[in-house]
């Protein structure tokens, strides 16, 4: 029987996820701590819900390990992103995705900072 290109994906998909699957369920119960702290009395003043996209940003760059070439390029495809949605005249969720991609660009090029210095 002849395999086809969806089916060799979707083994792709599962074999990164059986990989990965502690990684996940990791980032999963983050995230969803993070969550449950900004809608909590009093922590809500600390942690916005704009700074649980942040956090949950950081968290997840920091549990998978992805490299600063890989942060730049989802910067930059984010950045696209933000442009459409101003020309769309989505102000607010713009405004939301421009903080990402500065806290992306900013962590990318402290990763490379960092491993700059490491060798």
């Amino acid at each position: 029987m002849k395999k086809y290109k969806t089916d060799q994906i979707e083994i792709a998909i599962y074999r990164w996820i059986i990989r990965k699957r502690v990684k996940i369920i990791l980032s999963l119960i983050a995230i969803a701590i993070i969550y449950l702290f900004s809608i909590l009395p009093y922590f809500n003043i600390l942690i916005s819900k704009e700074m649980v996209y942040l956090i949950i940003t950081i968290i997840v760059i920091l549990i998978f390990g992805l490299k600063s070439q890989t942060i730049f390029k989802i910067t930059v495809l984010l950045l696209f992103l933000t442009f459409f949605l101003v020309f769309i005249k989505r102000d607010y969720l713009a405004e939301l995705v421009g903080d990402v991609v500065f806290v992306l660009f900013a962590l990318g090029i402290f990763m490379q900072i960092f491993k700059n210095n490491e060798k």
